[in-house]
């Protein structure tokens, strides 16, 4: 091979070992480069975790997502709880009042609480309505938590008014409660009247529903509710009537808010429906002889004649059936002698005791009804001689009762 053969093969040669030496060169600096960059590969950040906020207060009822309190268990809970940190803030605001971190109570690690009673929280707010609490927390790590809760607070009772009517819209008995107080307005118990009507008119600015119980001496129990389904109304108005001759009574109102709270009443002073007269009877003893025309000088064919003291027993009574009557008020009777009236014996029966309609009426308290008198037996005598010295003497016997029935 000539020299310029040689020549070509040597610079063939070194071409190929350059190109050797820098791809090696290229594998290592890329490799290198990799192990740098597994090196130096920054760790991902734990994700911090939000202090968590949970309210706490009784069951309470619960409508259209809203929940109604009373006073009584309003009672109101707050606890945090910031397991990778600790609080460095908190807030409470209700109302006007606003609570810090020092009025939280650590329980365990992690754990804050706040409590306020439902006496403490009743204060706080001055009116009824809804309430909205919030909270606003931060821990040592810059993390933030904020929260509100709402709910209605009611501390007040419903009221009711409570009517009984008759004849010709005529009142005789009415009432009002809220609560567990009661008083009563008016109260006429003895009526002339075959038919009551009781109206029961309820308020409540959240809302109320009404149960009644009615007691007659000839329905038993008559019973009467708001439906369960029925939206309870601000204003509501429930009426019952009764009929026929009877005593009767409300055995218990009760009007119920959203929040419990609760008004009610038990049993009214009794009321009297009386359209019947008292039932009088007279007997007389046995007569000597009975009286014809031949023997009087009137048409008094049938009649007694007697020669001493005529002895008459009268007996009155106003019970009814069931003892529905409403008692005698009074009690007397006329004697005509020879057709003309007598005041000889104007006093020959005493009136029945009247009933004592009490200056101030107690509801439910029927203790003056104990004084009722439903029956009267008495004696009217008809002396011998003088202006009776005929065979012509007639006694009328007059009973009212106190519905100003009579006989």
């Amino acid at each position: 091979m000539d020299r310029t053969g040689w020549k070509i093969l040597l610079t063939i040669a070194c071409l190929i070992m350059a190109g050797g030496m820098m791809f090696g060169f290229r594998n290592v600096s890329a490799s290198e480069t990799e192990e740098m960059s597994v090196v130096t590969e920054a760790e991902p950040e734990t994700e911090k975790e939000e202090p968590s906020i949970e309210w706490r207060m009784e069951e309470a009822e619960c409508f259209e997502g809203i929940s109604y309190y009373r006073q009584d268990n309003c009672g109101l809970s707050v606890i945090i709880s910031d397991v990778t940190s600790e609080l460095v803030l908190a807030e409470v605001k209700i109302g006007d009042a606003a609570f810090s971190l020092e009025d939280f109570e650590i329980t365990e690690p992690g754990t804050y609480v706040f409590d306020l009673t439902a006496e403490e929280m009743s204060d706080l707010i001055p009116n009824d309505g809804e309430v909205t609490a919030y909270v606003y927390v931060k821990d040592a790590d810059e993390v933030i938590s904020e929260d509100a809760h709402s709910f209605v607070l009611d501390r007040t009772n419903p009221s009711f008014a409570f009517v009984v009517s008759g004849l010709e819209d005529h009142i005789f008995y009415q009432g009002e409660a809220s609560g567990q107080e009661v008083r009563v307005l008016s109260y006429e118990p003895f009526q002339q009247s075959e038919w009551a009507k009781i109206v029961i008119r309820a308020k409540d600015e959240m809302g109320c529903r009404t149960d009644y119980q009615i007691q007659s001496s000839i329905s038993g129990t008559i019973s009467g509710k708001s439906d369960a389904g029925q939206p309870f109304l601000t204003e509501s108005e429930m009426s019952e009537t009764v009929n026929g001759q009877q005593r009767f009574w409300i055995d218990g109102i009760e009007v119920r808010d959203r929040a419990g709270n609760v008004s009610c009443i038990g049993r009214s002073n009794t009321l009297f429906l009386d359209m019947e007269s008292p039932a009088a009877e007279v007997k007389a003893p046995e007569p000597v002889v009975l009286a014809t025309e031949a023997i009087t000088h009137r048409n008094a064919d049938g009649r007694g004649i007697y020669k001493d003291d005529v002895t008459l027993r009268v007996t009155v009574s106003d019970d009814g059936e069931q003892e529905q009557g409403c008692g005698l008020k009074n009690v007397s009777c006329k004697v005509l002698v020879n057709g003309e009236e007598t005041d000889a014996l104007s006093d020959c029966l005493n009136d029945a005791p009247d009933f004592p309609v009490p200056e101030e009426i107690v509801y439910g308290d029927d203790s003056a009804l104990e004084n009722l008198q439903t029956s009267y037996t008495g004696t009217v005598t008809i002396p011998k001689g003088g202006i009776f010295e005929t065979n012509d003497i007639e006694v009328l016997v007059y009973a009212t009762d106190h519905a100003g029935n009579g006989t």
